[in-house]
C-alpha cells in the first residue's frame, strides 16, 4: 500500500513513523527512568536517615569528648591546686628566732634558761628548754603561761623538776603549733 502512495505523501508517513518511533522510544525510556526512580527511592531514603543519624552521633561525641577533656583539665587544674594546697599546708611559715623569741618573752622573773632545743620531727616542730627555776611557783607559772600561750601546746614538765622547793633544775617540752606573736607579752 504504500506502493500506491506518492513520493510526497510517502515521505510524509515515513516521517510521522519515524515520530511515533521516537515518542514509543521518549515515552519508554521516561518510563523506565520512572521505574528505577521509584524502585531507588526507598534505598535513597534509607541511606539519608542513616546518614544524618551517623552526623548527629559524630557530633554528639565530638561534644562527648570535648566535655571530656575539658573535665581532664578541670581535674587536672583541681589535682594541681590540691597539690598546691598540701605544700603550702607544710611550709613553715616562721623561723626558730620567731619561737625562742615567744618563749623569751614568756618568761619571768626568777627563771634563768640555760638551753634551747629544735626539732622538727614528724613535721612537727618541738623545742625542748633546760634552764633553772628560783622556786617551784615560778617554775609553775612560766609552764602554765606557756600552756595558755595558742602558739604552743602539749607542753610538759618532769615531776622530778618539782622535787625540790627552791633552786630547781627543770626541764620542759612543748610542741609549736603557730608562730608566736613578736608584741605578745
Amino acid at each position: 500500500m504504500l506502493h500506491l502512495l506518492t513520493d510526497e505523501y510517502k515521505k510524509k508517513v515515513e516521517r510521522e513513523y519515524a515520530y511515533r518511533v521516537f515518542s514509543v522510544i521518549s515515552v519508554g525510556v521516561i518510563l523506565l527512568c520512572a521505574l528505577g526512580l521509584i524502585l531507588i527511592s526507598p534505598s535513597y531514603f534509607k541511606i539519608s536517615s542513616t546518614h544524618s543519624k551517623l552526623v548527629t552521633e559524630r557530633e554528639r561525641y565530638a561534644e562527648k569528648i570535648k566535655l571530656r577533656q575539658d573535665d581532664n583539665a578541670v581535674d587536672g587544674i583541681k589535682n594541681v591546686q590540691n597539690s598546691i594546697a598540701v605544700l603550702k599546708s607544710n611550709i613553715q611559715t616562721y623561723s626558730v628566732r620567731d619561737v625562742i623569741l615567744g618563749l623569751v618573752i614568756k618568761k619571768q622573773k626568777g627563771i634563768s634558761i640555760s638551753r634551747f632545743s629544735y626539732s622538727n620531727s614528724k613535721d612537727i616542730p618541738t623545742v625542748d628548754i633546760s634552764g633553772k627555776a628560783e622556786s617551784r611557783s615560778s617554775l609553775m607559772s612560766f609552764s602554765e603561761e606557756l600552756k595558755k600561750n595558742p602558739s604552743f601546746s602539749g607542753v610538759t614538765i618532769p615531776l622530778s623538776s618539782f622535787a625540790r622547793e627552791r633552786d630547781i633544775d627543770f626541764s620542759l617540752k612543748l610542741s609549736v603549733v603557730s608562730p608566736p606573736l613578736k608584741n605578745e607579752k
